[in-house]
């Protein structure tokens, strides 16, 4: 689902998340003529009622850098969680809120995105539920893994070692070292080969 959609869905419907009660914000949803609605809308819908109580979308409001990225903008740096999502009590029910929305932020991505670009992007992995993010986790990070296996055979057909430090260095950069580190327990094996290789 497409988060910017869901904004123009509210906006279209006038509902705002901002300074409105969980009950008239869920009255208002229920209480629209669905029969009007595409199937994308229908689905939003359907969504926001399950599972988006009116403090998600508050939460997300609250923080341009997540209502950016979710709404398709790249990020510009690393996901700086001020609000503490990731260690709220509610963090799987938000997660089941937002992942429909990071997923869909984070698969469209093209595969040939700099290192930084998919460090700053797998700090929000977060948002993901734990099926999906392993999916996401192995997309965005494929072609990384691809080059970096090609690179280590490059380093062993190496005889000089400005050429070896040439092709390690760029692995040991923070953004890369943070990419690995933001990869779920399910990815443990890459997060192991890694490591070792660079040993």
């Amino acid at each position: 689902m497409n988060f910017g959609r869901l904004i123009s869905f509210l906006e279209e419907n006038s509902i705002s998340p901002i300074g409105i009660g969980e009950t008239e914000y869920l009255t208002k949803l229920k209480s629209l003529q669905t029969e009007k609605f595409n199937s994308e809308d229908t689905k939003i819908l359907s969504h926001l009622i399950q599972h988006g109580t009116i403090v998600y979308l508050q939460w997300i409001y609250n923080d341009k850098q997540l209502l950016d990225f979710l709404s398709g903008e790249m990020p510009s740096g690393i996901f700086k969680d001020g609000q503490k999502l990731f260690s709220h009590n509610f963090l799987k029910q938000f997660q089941a809120f937002t992942s429909p929305f990071a997923e869909r932020s984070m698969l469209v991505l093209p595969d040939d995105l700099n290192t930084s670009s998919r460090y700053y992007v797998s700090s929000f992995f977060p948002l993901l539920s734990s099926d999906s993010r392993l999916v996401v986790e192995d997309k965005l990070t494929r072609s990384f893994f691809d080059t970096f296996k090609y690179d280590l055979i490059l380093a062993e057909e190496t005889k000089l070692e400005s050429e070896l430090t040439e092709i390690i260095l760029p692995y040991l950069s923070d953004e890369s070292l943070g990419l690995v580190s933001n990869l779920s327990r399910g990815m443990y094996d890459k997060k192991l080969y890694f490591v070792d290789s660079l040993l």
